[in-house]
């Protein structure tokens, strides 16, 4: 016995539509069945089930962000590869 369904309607842009609808057909499932898995991972997610917060980088990454604008722990310019290499192979040892 099949589950009864009921029908999720939204709007998007007609080029969001159907670049989602070539993508969704290049991972060979059809745009409904996308929402679905979608929809189905948030509930057993309770949240979505990717990161929306964007590209925020974490402490780790801001505080080298910072240390470059500072022009501090930084190396070169280089003229050969060999130099670049050397560099970074006498940074390993530290």
């Amino acid at each position: 016995m099949s589950e009864i369904m009921t029908p999720v309607t939204t709007k998007v842009p007609p080029v969001i539509k159907a670049q989602f609808s070539e993508l969704t057909s290049e991972l060979g499932v059809t745009p409904a069945n996308a929402i679905r898995m979608f929809i189905t991972a948030f509930v057993r997610e309770g949240t979505f089930p990717f990161d929306v917060r964007g590209n925020v980088p974490n402490a780790e990454t801001i505080a080298a962000i910072e240390e470059v604008e500072r022009g501090e722990g930084l190396v070169g310019p280089f003229a050969t590869v060999d130099e670049f290499m050397a560099a970074l192979e006498s940074d390993e040892d530290d």
